[in-house]
């Protein structure tokens, strides 16, 4: 009989999505409530990201099931190929290491359950019939999953339990990846505080694939500033309400530019919900000074267009991909000149 603690560990599993049917909830009732599960689903991308393995929590077996459909919908809503591969591709490695030194009749409950699948046990050998066995065996390069070198029997192969937690975890990913390609999950849109969330944690990618172009430091230069940024700044100067991700965006784009933790929050100072205190933290945790120690990078130009933050683009902005790549040819420019 599979368990709510059971459903923690493996919530892929079609009993834990009935589970969190039962509560009738949607994702919008995570924009303002239930913080706890949405900062562990957070979590979760956040190991996925950084290839390492999250330790399952059994102490609120809720929080694990529901926080897990919650990083799916992060992951799906943000509609990066890469973080749904990274994301698919870790969880298939901790259901491994989970599987492996699993009970073998709870695996068999777990592969009815998750994929429908009729597995025996006879002995120390898993018995699967061969059309369910060819739904994932085949993705597998090795020739030890060929068909022609597994011991068949009576149209049924017979694996050793290894096998067979490579084979479950292998259809978990395939799952999560071919769920992504689904209309309804194309067209999945975040709450607007959901969405900023996820773009934060998103940014760790981004810090990877351009942290090296944009190591160097420039004295800021307000007349160098991307159409983008100079009208959030304007906005804020006037003491308009900006949204999260605009904060977030011109923020993080200041201080990587070279401005300090108090000039940038001058700039808030008009804001008509200024708070200092607040602003102050936010802005020093953006930059790395306390929280995850990360020091954030600016979303990419296709983010901001998303957000509806790309306004008065000129030609420049049609070449990069980047609001730091706009700063620092502004920059090169200059330099020439002199």
């Amino acid at each position: 009989m599979l368990t709510k603690e059971d459903l923690a560990k493996y919530p892929f599993l079609k009993k834990a999505s009935e589970y969190i049917e039962s509560l009738n909830l949607s994702i919008d009732d995570f924009t303002d409530k239930y913080d706890d599960i949405v900062e562990r689903a957070l979590e979760r991308v956040k190991f996925a990201i950084d290839g390492k393995l999250i330790k399952v929590d059994l102490y609120d077996p809720e929080k694990e099931i529901l926080s897990y459909a919650v990083a799916l919908a992060l992951i799906y809503g943000l509609k990066d190929a890469w973080l749904i591969r990274r994301f698919a591709n870790n969880e298939q490695k901790l259901y491994y290491e989970m599987l492996i030194t699993e009970d073998n009749y709870k695996i068999i409950e777990i592969a009815k359950d998750g994929f429908n699948w009729d597995l025996e046990l006879i002995e120390d050998n898993f018995i699967i019939p061969v059309e369910q066995f060819l739904e994932i065996a085949p993705r597998f390069q090795a020739r030890e999953w060929k068909l022609i070198n597994s011991l068949l029997d009576k149209g049924k192969v017979y694996l050793k339990k290894v096998k067979i937690a490579r084979l479950i975890s292998e259809a978990v990913k395939n799952k999560i990846i071919k769920k992504s390609e689904e209309e309804e999950i194309k067209r999945l849109k975040l709450p607007e505080k959901l969405l900023y969330k996820a773009e934060v944690v998103k940014s760790k990618i981004e810090r990877k694939e351009i942290k090296e172009e944009y190591k160097e430091i420039y004295t800021p230069i307000k007349e160098d500033l991307p159409p983008c940024i100079s009208y959030l700044i304007k906005e804020m100067k006037s003491g308009k309400a900006i949204t999260h991700m605009a904060r977030f965006t011109v923020t993080s784009f200041l201080l990587n530019i070279g401005m300090s933790v108090e000039e940038v929050l001058e700039y808030f100072r008009n804001v008509a919900d200024f708070n200092e205190n607040k602003t102050r933290y936010q802005i020093q945790h953006i930059a790395g000074m306390i929280g995850s120690k990360i020091r954030y990078l600016p979303p990419k130009c296709e983010v901001l267009k998303s957000f509806g933050i790309c306004v008065e683009p000129n030609e420049l902005c049609k070449k990069i991909k980047h609001p730091l790549q706009y700063y620092k040819i502004m920059r090169k420019k200059k330099n020439e000149k002199i």
